[in-house]
């Protein structure tokens, strides 16, 4: 994961790094060597104030920097907004425990999946879908010897 400005955020990097992310700091021209396709990577930019605003509470806005049209683009910017939200969960999830305030009301529903379908069906349900496909497979290639 690229960041600028880095030293600003200690608890974002640790948070990153404790759960296998490899962070490296941004080149200084981070927005040329993206436009040039030097960087593929999307960079996180850590604001000066992060430090202060997270320890006031205060929400921080993090931008995080990329060129669409660079091959690795998206999965890049996927790549870094998952572990920052997950950051982002934690640290919401602590400031409600300073409070006292329980995490579970962020999470008023509890959505439990149950699947009726027994052992069986669920084999036949397998097996059905891999039939058909080789079927369908085998009904194209026919049909296109056909009509040749």
């Amino acid at each position: 994961m690229v960041i600028a400005n880095a030293a600003q955020a200690p608890t974002l990097v640790n948070f990153l790094q404790r759960n296998g992310a490899s962070v490296r700091d941004a080149p200084a021209d981070y927005r040329e060597e993206l436009l040039s396709g030097r960087l593929q990577n999307a960079v996180v930019v850590i604001p000066d104030d992060f430090g202060r605003r997270l320890a006031s509470g205060e929400p921080v806005r993090l931008e995080v920097i990329f060129d669409e049209t660079a091959h690795r683009a998206q999965t890049g910017r996927a790549h870094h907004n998952r572990p920052v939200a997950g950051f982002n969960r934690e640290q919401g999830t602590q400031r409600l425990l300073a409070r006292g305030v329980s995490p579970q009301v962020l999470q008023p529903l509890q959505i439990e999946e149950v699947n009726l379908a027994g052992s069986r069906a669920r084999g036949r349900s397998c097996c059905s879908s891999y039939l058909g496909s080789r079927w369908s497979v085998r009904w194209s290639a026919r049909s296109a010897s056909r009509s040749m």
